[in-house]
């Protein structure tokens, strides 16, 4: 029962991480 949360928690910090990954490279440096 605990195992969705627990991968639905993952799939967010994933989600995030490219978020952020993706708003470094279309800010300029």
């Amino acid at each position: 029962a605990n195992g969705r949360g627990v991968e639905s928690k993952t799939a967010c910090k994933q989600v995030e991480r490219i978020a952020l990954l993706r708003l470094k490279d279309m800010l300029p440096q």
